[in-house]
């Protein structure tokens, strides 16, 4: 129970940057805030979370099966 409740928090933290940087209203900006949350998910401190997710880990070893390596 504990490796899952590591699991969601991980998957709630990745996905907190998406959510607030969601464009609303204005379309112009809907680029800039994609890029932003991007950057936001691969720069530590929050970045290492999914740097040692895993899924990431596991990836190299399905290149066969077309997991994104």
């Amino acid at each position: 129970m504990l490796g899952l409740g590591f699991r969601m928090a991980q998957a709630i933290l990745l996905a907190l940057p998406w959510i607030l940087f969601k464009p609303r209203g204005e379309q112009c900006h809907h680029v800039w805030r994609a890029a932003a949350a991007a950057i936001v998910t691969t720069v530590p401190p929050l970045g290492i979370i999914g740097w040692v997710s895993p899924s990431m880990s596991q990836a190299p070893s399905f290149l066969a099966g077309n997991w994104p390596g």
